[in-house]
C-alpha cells in the first residue's frame, strides 16, 4: 500500500491528464482510494495484456454454467 502512495504522487505530478481526470472524478463520483485502486488495477491488466509480471495472482478459469431450468 506504501508503495502505490507514493507512486500515486509521482504519478499525479507526472501526467497532468491524470491530475485532471482524477480532479473531475474526486470526490464527486469515486472516493479518492477508490480513483487509485482503479488505476493500478487497469495498470497491471495492461501489464498482463502484454506479458509483463503482476501482482494480480494466477488467471482464474471459469466454468461454463448451465442454464436454469
Amino acid at each position: 500500500m506504501q508503495q502505490h502512495c507514493f507512486l500515486a504522487i509521482v504519478m499525479n505530478k507526472l501526467d497532468k491528464n491524470l491530475e485532471k481526470t482524477r480532479l473531475e472524478l474526486v470526490p464527486n463520483v469515486l472516493e479518492d482510494t477508490e480513483f487509485w485502486m482503479y488505476y493500478f488495477y487497469k495498470v497491471e491488466m495492461i501489464k498482463a495484456s502484454v506479458g509483463l509480471p503482476t501482482s494480480l495472482g494466477g488467471r482464474i478459469e471459469r466454468r461454463a454454467v448451465a442454464p436454469a431450468a
